[in-house]
C-alpha cells in the first residue's frame, strides 16, 4: 500500500531452494494496477508532508511437520517532495526599443517540502488571445530545504504582438488570457 491504495499484488506458489549458509534469488510475479497506483500518487501533488506506506509478505517455510508460515508487516510514513511556493520578489526594466522592451523579474522560490529539490529550468509564457505577450526562461539551480532562492527571469515584450493581441481583443470583443510555465524538476 501507498497512500491508502494497494496497487501492487503478487504470489510465488512454486517455492525455491535456499541453500545452507547461502544466499539464493528468486522471481515473484506481481500485477500492478495503474488506476490504483496513479490515485496513491497523488499525495505528492496534495501538498501533504508525508504519505502512509505499508508492505505486507508472508514466507511460507516448508517443513518436516508442514508449511509454517512467517509474516512480515511493515508500517510507516514516507516524506514526500513538495513543489516549491513562488512569489514574485520585484522587477526591473531593461531597454527599450520601437520593438520591444527587456524586464528582469525577480521570482522566489521556497522549498518547503523535506527534500532538496534540483531543477534544470523555468520557462514561460502570458499570452492574450492565444498570442504570446510575455515570454522567458531561466536556468535553476538546487532549491535547499526550508530556503528561498530568486531567480532573474529575463523577460522579452514584442510590441508588435501586443498590436495584435489588442487587435483580436477588439475584433472578438473578448480578452482570454493564460500564463503557462514550465518547471522542470527531473521526474516531474
Amino acid at each position: 500500500d501507498f497512500n491508502g491504495h494497494t496497487f501492487i499484488k503478487g504470489n510465488q506458489p512454486k517455492g525455491i531452494t535456499l541453500a545452507a549458509n547461502g544466499t539464493s534469488r528468486f522471481r515473484v510475479p506481481f500485477s500492478l494496477e495503474y488506476v490504483k497506483f496513479i490515485k496513491s500518487l497523488m499525495g505528492f501533488f496534495q501538498g501533504k508532508d508525508t504519505a502512509p506506506y505499508r508492505l505486507q509478505i508472508t514466507f511460507g517455510f516448508k517443513t518436516p511437520i508442514g508449511v509454517i508460515n512467517v509474516p512480515l508487516d511493515r508500517r510507516g510514513e514516507v516524506p514526500l517532495p513538495r513543489l516549491p511556493k513562488i512569489r514574485v520578489a520585484g522587477a526591473s526594466l531593461g531597454a527599450i526599443s520601437f520593438l520591444g522592451a527587456s524586464l528582469v523579474l525577480r521570482i522566489g522560490m521556497i522549498n518547503k517540502g523535506k527534500f532538496p529539490i534540483k531543477m534544470k529550468g523555468f520557462n514561460y509564457a502570458f499570452n492574450v488571445s492565444n498570442i504570446p505577450i510575455v515570454t522567458g526562461q531561466s536556468q535553476i539551480s538546487a532549491l535547499a530545504v526550508g530556503k528561498e532562492q530568486i531567480l532573474k527571469v529575463p523577460v522579452q515584450i514584442k510590441f508588435l504582438k501586443v498590436g495584435m493581441a489588442i487587435a483580436n481583443i477588439i475584433r472578438s470583443k473578448k480578452m482570454p488570457y493564460d500564463f503557462v510555465g514550465k518547471i522542470n524538476m527531473g521526474l516531474f
